[in-house]
C-alpha cells in the first residue's frame, strides 16, 4: 500500500459567504478544495459530532495543535503497540483536512470538525507498507468504534495483476466494515492511472 490522495464526496460548489467569514483560520484562504467541495454550506447540516474517523495512514502527530483533543485512542500495526505516531507527515495531513479544530486561529479549517480521529498506522515512515497490515487496520478500527474508516492509499498492480486495493485480505476488510455499518472511503490515486504509484509492496 502507498499514500494517496484523500477521497471526498462532492457537495456543492456555492460557498455562503457568512459560513466563509465566519473561519479565521490562518490558512483557509487558500483551502480551495474545501471550498470546491461545499465544506462551508454542509456545515450548516452536520460538523461531524458523533462519529470517529479511522485514519488508516501513517499515523497521527498526536501533539499538532490543531488536533488537540480530536483524536480518540488508535495503534500501531507497523511497530505493535498503540502509539501510532506519524514518523512520515501523510497521515496528520489526512487527519487535519478531515477534523483539524476550525474557528480556533490556528493552522487549516476541516470538513468533520466535530468528528474525532482514530489514529491507525499502517504504513511506515516511507508511506508504504503491506496489505496484511491495512486489512488488520481496518478491521482493529470497526472493532473500536470507527463509524468511518479512511483510506488514503493505493495498491499498486503487482505479480498477480492486482488491481487497486483489491487484496482479497483488503477486500474482505473492507466488505467486513461496511456489513458492520462503517463508511468506507477510499482514494482515487494520484494520477490519472487509478492510483498506481511508484512503490511497490508485499502482498502480505
Amino acid at each position: 500500500m502507498r499514500r494517496a490522495a484523500v477521497g471526498v464526496v462532492l457537495l456543492c460548489l456555492l460557498v455562503p459567504a457568512v459560513a466563509a467569514a465566519a473561519v479565521n483560520d490562518p490558512y483557509y484562504p487558500l483551502q480551495w478544495g474545501l471550498v470546491r467541495i461545499g465544506g462551508p454550506t454542509a456545515w450548516a447540516v452536520s460538523r461531524g459530532a458523533g462519529q470517529i474517523v479511522a485514519v488508516i495512514d501513517t499515523g497521527v502527530d498526536s501533539a499538532h495543535p490543531d488536533l488537540q483533543g480530536q483524536l480518540v485512542p488508535g495503534y500501531d500495526f507497523v511497530d505493535n503497540d498503540a502509539q501510532p505516531f506519524d514518523e512520515n507527515g501523510h497521515g496528520t495531513l489526512i487527519a487535519g483536512i478531515i477534523a483539524a479544530l476550525t474557528g480556533n486561529s490556528v493552522g487549516v479549517a476541516s470538513v468533520a470538525p466535530r468528528a474525532k480521529i482514530m489514529p491507525v498506522r499502517v504504513l511506515g515512515s516511507d508511506g508504504s507498507g503491506s496489505s496484511t497490515a491495512v486489512s488488520a487496520g481496518i478491521t482493529w478500527a470497526v472493532q473500536h468504534g470507527a463509524t468511518v474508516v479512511n483510506l488514503s492509499l493505493a495498491q499498486e498492480t503487482g505479480a498477480n495483476n492486482a488491481p487497486l486495493l483489491r487484496s482479497p485480505a483488503v477486500d474482505a476488510a473492507i466488505k467486513a466494515a461496511a456489513r458492520a455499518g462503517a463508511v468506507v472511503v477510499v482514494a482515487a490515486g494520484n494520477s490519472s492511472t487509478g492510483g498506481s504509484s511508484a512503490r511497490k509492496i508485499s502482498p502480505s
